[in-house]
């Protein structure tokens, strides 16, 4: 079974004269997610990459959706709770990313990517060490973790083609393949990123209670009605209920009943009381996910 964007990735290569397999190889494909965008640590990964001996040799400003990236994790999705699919959408499109094309500056026996996404660390924070990506990001967990690299040279390709269309591909491509640095550009659209995006805190204690002083303001007003109120006692559950339990029914009870909080306050709360694998209790008691 073929993949269309592979495909089409390769046919473009094709048509530049460059073999897939060998440009798969040779490059590294980096994606610094919006959390990365509003934590303001782009100019640090630009800069991790320099310091481990990779070359940005294309860097672009993407705008991802939930097709994308069900596209790029179709595998881990498959074990994915519904509840982490919408904690992803919700994401993904909180603020644009960033794309980076690397190669490495002293080529060896194993591929680019495969040695970019060794040193990327593991998502679990506990698993990091320093010297890695993540480490040096302070990614604070699961969900909320930076970084994505692709896994294998086929990848790249694949990848490639979920983040730009065809002829962005092409302009991306043919940069690629001349080897011009383009850290200082790379740091360009970190500059207009910070511009667009306010930063935001992604701290889990402040995040939550600033989603419980969100929610007080929702209730002191008119905005609920008295049977998303009387909902919302029954989702949160006793005064003595477990804070994360009670957390996690707060917002499966706003998704229910359409209620718009602030988003980075549901993404990283969320992330922390949420079941992100299917492995896990669906249960209201929800769970901290950081495996």
């Amino acid at each position: 079974m073929t993949d269309v964007y592979l495909d089409d990735c390769a046919a473009q290569l094709d048509r530049l004269a460059t073999d897939p397999a060998t440009f798969g190889r040779d490059h590294g494909l980096l994606l610094l997610k919006p959390d990365a965008v509003v934590a303001r640590r782009l100019l640090p990964a630009v800069d991790w990459l320099s310091h481990h001996g990779f070359r940005i040799v294309a860097a672009e400003r993407v705008s991802l959706d939930r097709h994308a990236i069900r596209a790029v994790w179709r595998e881990p999705w498959r074990a994915a709770t519904w509840q982490r699919r919408r904690l992803a959408d919700l994401l993904a499109t909180a603020a644009d990313s960033l794309v980076l094309l690397v190669r490495a500056e002293n080529a060896g026996p194993t591929p680019v990517c495969v040695r970019l996404t060794e040193m990327k660390g593991d998502g679990d924070p506990r698993r990091q060490r320093p010297g890695q990506l993540r480490h040096a990001l302070g990614s604070p967990g699961f969900l909320l973790n930076m970084a994505h690299t692709a896994d294998e040279p086929a990848d790249v390709l694949r990848e490639l083609a979920i983040y730009f269309g065809d002829d962005d591909l092409q302009r991306v491509l043919r940069g690629a393949l001349t080897g011009v640095d383009q850290s200082m550009r790379a740091k360009q659209i970190a500059a207009e990123l910070h511009a667009c995006f306010p930063s935001q805190c992604l701290d889990l204690a402040e995040r939550a209670a600033t989603l419980l002083g969100e929610v007080d303001n929702l209730l002191a007003g008119d905005v609920v009605t008295a049977v998303a109120r009387e909902c919302l006692r029954d989702a949160v559950g006793p005064r003595n209920a477990d804070l994360r339990a009670a957390l996690a029914g707060l917002l499966l009870w706003a998704w229910q009943q359409g209620v718009d909080l602030d988003p980075w306050n549901v993404i990283v709360v969320g992330a922390a009381v949420l079941p992100m694998s299917n492995q896990q209790t669906e249960t209201r008691l929800g769970a901290a996910c950081t495996s």
